[in-house]
């Protein structure tokens, strides 16, 4: 099947989070990155990347990390003829809970008063797995430049829809498209057991461990998300 990836990226990232990924696919199709600029909900996410596949011909599948997989799932909701598959990776479905809240909020706090490398540092047990000191730096750099790009605006809106998402979990039996789901082994922010029970919920779904990897697998473990990726497009 030839369609069309397009690539969604999570909080605070953009293109970046996705390239090195992109740069070891081997399956001959075309693929687009999706900005969402400064949309607040995720259903508005979901319509700009519709938008952009609008001149697109043929089906499209998203490939979404973290906020970018329930913006995904939103596609799916919103116009499943045009989706012909997609890959969650380091995705949670769930509605926000008032804890997680409380989590983004300070993290907000430590991005307006001391700066996105104090939040990033905060962050980074969680972002990525233990690896040589040079690698992390440089995954830690990757991240730090992407949030910087966003800035505190659109920070706040990718916050803002993230806290007003709704329980997508009642939505994952109705897709009958092919899904890959996928997850960083040491993922605390959106677990191995989240994607399991979500590929248990999918007609179509197949789950693919990230190994050595917490929750920026696209980042630090590109020729492993990419490898997954070429053999489930070749299933298609």
């Amino acid at each position: 099947m030839t369609a069309t990836l397009l690539f969604l990226p999570g909080t605070a990232c953009d293109s970046r989070v996705w390239q090195p990924t992109v740069a070891e696919l081997q399956y001959p199709t075309a693929a687009y990155f999706v900005d969402f600029a400064g949309a607040n909900t995720i259903s508005a996410m979901a319509e700009i990347a519709l938008d952009c596949a609008s001149a697109i011909e043929g089906k499209i599948i998203p490939i979404g990390f973290s906020m970018g997989g329930l913006v995904a799932l939103e596609m799916w909701r919103q116009a499943p003829s045009r989706i012909a598959g997609m890959v969650l990776c380091g995705t949670d479905p769930s509605a926000d809970s008032p804890a997680r809240r409380v989590v983004r909020q300070q993290q907000m706090e430590i991005a307006c008063t001391l700066g996105f490398d104090a939040m990033i540092d905060t962050l980074k047990e969680k972002y990525f797995a233990p690896d040589d000191a040079a690698a992390l730096m440089a995954l830690e750099q990757c991240a730090l430049a992407m949030a910087q790009q966003q800035g505190i605006p659109k920070l706040v809106a990718q916050h803002a829809a993230l806290a007003s998402r709704y329980d997508g979990w009642p939505l994952l039996p109705s897709i009958n498209v092919p899904v890959l789901v996928l997850c960083g082994d040491a993922d605390q922010i959106c677990t191995p057991a989240t994607h399991l029970r979500m590929a248990a919920a999918i007609p179509e779904a197949s789950y693919r461990p990230i190994y050595q990897t917490a929750h920026l697998a696209p980042l630090q473990q590109p020729q492993q998300v990419a490898q997954y990726i070429d053999e489930w497009l070749l299933t298609l």
